[in-house]
């Protein structure tokens, strides 16, 4: 009989439409994901209960979850909201301890304590180590901003990557020697560390030549919301720019450049199944984000 989620240590929630998942890592010898659906009223298991170590981080992408597991335990993965789970450890190391993921697109980005960044873009079934750079392999936590993925480590401050993690630089000016950078976040131009030993960092996004994500840039609009046929996207006529949409799995479904002076831009839906998408506008200001139903 497994105990109630009240009677255990939780470390790590992930969030999916009106699923929340929690991890817990120790509870005696008991270990595994439960899941609400009533917004925490009422816990259940998920098929990932009583493994033999704890779950360290959890992430969500669609119907996919990813449990991290601590201690000898590597990466699962659910396929259907966490009821049935596998293992998907091949390339990463044995004994792995997985402390954090970040999803851009398909790429899933797991950072390990004490071997670095690994990458899987096919949702988790291979992983390869993507550490070139790093010179503190004890990731603690990962955030990503557009193309940029940050990752704060355990003793060695924060690094950077442009490039899918295939380069990394530090990015420790100001910060204490040896930080622990245990939370990543960005808020607007900042990128925001939680330290162990020194509370809270900030470091301008600006200095690095990242502009922030404005949903108000340039007052772009996006409508009719919902939409049936055709959105229509307006840009103010200096701005110009590039057009994405992504589904909320991440993968770009449409995309155009919107060339000065034009300023409406009409796009045919129709084909898009139903559901929630994101548009994304880049231009010289920043970079917009809208999202938007397909009815």
């Amino acid at each position: 009989m497994p105990p109630t989620l009240g009677d255990l240590s939780v470390n790590a929630l992930a969030i999916n439409g009106n699923y929340i998942f929690a991890g817990n890592i120790a509870a005696a010898s008991y270990y595994g994901v439960f899941i609400s659906s009533n917004n925490g009223s009422n816990w259940d298991t998920t098929g990932l209960i009583d493994i033999n170590n704890g779950v360290q981080t959890l992430a969500t992408k669609g119907d996919t979850i990813f449990a991290g597991v601590f201690s000898d335990g590597g990466v699962y993965v659910s396929l259907n909201n966490g009821i049935s789970w596998k293992q998907a450890d091949s390339g990463l190391p044995s004994n792995t301890d997985v402390m954090t993921f970040a999803i851009s697109g398909n790429n899933i980005f797991a950072g390990t304590q004490g071997n670095g960044v690994y990458l899987s873009s096919n949702n988790g079934k291979l992983w390869t180590a993507v550490n070139n750079g790093l010179t503190n392999n004890e990731i603690m936590s990962i955030v990503l901003n557009g193309n940029n993925i940050f990752a704060g480590t355990d003793g060695g401050g924060v690094f950077l990557s442009t490039n899918n993690g295939s380069n990394w630089t530090a990015i420790n000016n100001g910060l204490p020697t040896n930080t622990f950078a245990r939370a990543l976040a960005i808020n607007g131009n900042y990128l925001f560390a939680g330290t162990s030993d020194g509370g809270v960092w900030r470091f301008p996004l600006s200095a690095l030549g990242i502009k922030e994500i404005n949903n108000n840039a340039d007052n772009i609009a996006v409508y009719p919301n919902p939409v049936t046929n055709t959105l229509t996207i307006d840009i103010p006529q200096a701005a110009g720019g590039n057009i994405s949409i992504y589904n909320l799995l991440g993968e770009e479904v449409y995309s155009t450049t919107n060339n000065k002076p034009q300023t409406t831009n009409n796009i045919d839906v129709s084909a898009f199944p139903g559901g929630m998408y994101i548009v994304e506008v880049k231009t010289d200001k920043g970079v917009s984000e809208n999202k938007f139903i397909k009815e």
